[in-house]
């Protein structure tokens, strides 16, 4: 173990994720055993990698109880639909609490109905370019108030969330290999709201009825979302739901990290259609990040799976507590988010990020490191002492300090997170 964890692994950037992963799969296997789960589900799309650690996890007990995982192509998108009731029940809440500047056309695309714009366009008496005209506030845009009026909308909005719903059921008990849906889903995901949980389970209950149940457990957890009883939901590396936990702060620095790095080889699920002949077919996106995920993404993600597999091996004689598991896992990761390598820096910024919900456009992590001026950082550093967190503080704040504060900021920035995580190593308390 202590020759794993001072090996140089060369010049594989941010692999040391792989201790706070370990951590996560191994705390995943303890509380579904707990639990007495027979099944769990893996999220699409970061869900991938997470089951092959999980599954290569288990394959190395021994006596101990297995259980049996499964991959759920699932997006927000895909399960937005049916999760929905009735076209005069529905504020689309789970949409618009998040994004209410979006066009029409975004908002179909949102629902995968957006084959019909056309339709909807020409009974409007517009063209599609305008439903593509962003709102400034579309909950109440008149024409989108309009569009809902229309019969050829309500038809397609009504069909589509029963196909859909059908299909979608079929699909699960396909994975379980049930004819019936069971009253109790585990499922697991990246993080961080749980929002596609929201949305299984909303279909779920409208299934199953109120004895309907789906336990989520997450990498990290930073909102609770639409958490119930029979809707749960946890952080099992890190959250905030309940207070933070241990490691918080370490772990959630730059959490792309996990997105990007967990990325997994397939397009988003957009809907689900069921045949007799066929059985049921998941419609993606397609690939158009293919040349990015083979030459920047899959190269780490290997390697990942690599050590992650040599250090489950080395865990089985170590035998640390979860305490001990924690601090060396936190250690590794402040690693990395707290002085990570040149090439670590120019990785993330080689990567990208597609948003397929609610808006649908491609976004970078960054550039080229550029000059900023003196008085700007100063104006930047006073903000940041009065806690004034800037908008710009982005999605990596230690490299935002590093680069617009004045020098020696970033440094202080890293003593105060590290402090605010502190872990005892016997209990895993702060």
């Amino acid at each position: 173990m202590n020759e794993l964890v001072k090996k140089k692994d060369g010049d594989v950037p941010f692999i040391d994720i792989c201790y706070g992963l370990y951590l996560f799969v191994d705390r995943l296997y303890k509380i579904l055993i707990q639990r007495k789960a027979e099944d769990v589900l893996f999220f699409a799309r970061e869900g991938q990698l997470l089951k092959e650690m999980f599954d290569f996890y288990q394959s190395t007990l021994v006596d101990e109880k297995k259980i049996k995982s499964h991959y759920l192509k699932v997006s927000r998108r895909s399960t937005f639909l049916l999760s929905l009731g009735p076209l005069h029940q529905e504020g689309f809440d789970v949409l618009f609490r998040q994004y209410r500047r979006i066009s029409i056309l975004d908002f179909l695309k949102s629902l995968d109905l957006v084959d019909s714009a056309e339709l909807f366009a020409r009974e409007m008496g517009v063209g599609v370019d305008t439903l593509a005209e962003v709102s400034s506030d579309l909950p109440t845009d008149k024409r989108f108030l309009k569009m809902l009026q229309l019969p050829a909308f309500q038809d397609a909005y009504e069909s589509q969330r029963l196909e859909r719903s059908f299909a979608f059921s079929e699909y699960v008990k396909s994975l379980l290999g049930a004819t019936e849906l069971p009253t109790d889903l585990h499922v697991v995901d990246v993080g961080w709201k749980g929002s596609i949980q929201d949305n299984v389970y909303h279909w779920f209950s409208k299934e199953k009825g109120s004895g309907a149940k789906v336990h989520g457990y997450y990498v990290g957890l930073i909102a609770p979302g639409a958490t119930t009883a029979e809707n749960t939901k946890a952080g099992l590396l890190f959250s905030s739901t309940e207070g933070r936990t241990p490691g918080f702060h370490v772990f959630n620095e730059n959490r792309s990290l996990y997105e990007v790095i967990l990325h997994a080889d397939h397009g988003s699920a957009r809907r689900y259609i069921f045949s007799k002949s066929a059985g049921v077919s998941v419609i993606e996106d397609e690939v158009t990040d293919a040349a990015m995920i083979a030459e920047f993404i899959r190269p780490v993600s290997r390697d990942l799976m690599v050590k992650f597999k040599k250090l489950v091996v080395a865990m089985s004689a170590a035998k640390l507590s979860d305490g001990e598991l924690l601090k060396l896992a936190m250690s590794r990761h402040g690693r990395m988010v707290f002085n990570p390598t040149k090439k670590e820096i120019e990785w993330i910024f080689s990567v990208s990020h597609v948003e397929n919900f609610g808006v649908f456009e491609e976004s970078s992590f960054g550039g080229e490191e550029k000059s900023v001026p003196f008085l700007k950082k100063i104006k930047f550093t006073w903000n940041l002492v009065l806690l004034r967190r800037p908008s710009q503080l982005g999605f990596w704040p230690w490299l935002t300090i590093r680069r617009n504060a004045v020098p020696g900021m970033a440094s202080v920035y890293e003593f105060v997170r590290i402090r605010q995580s502190r872990v005892n190593p016997e209990n895993g308390a702060g």
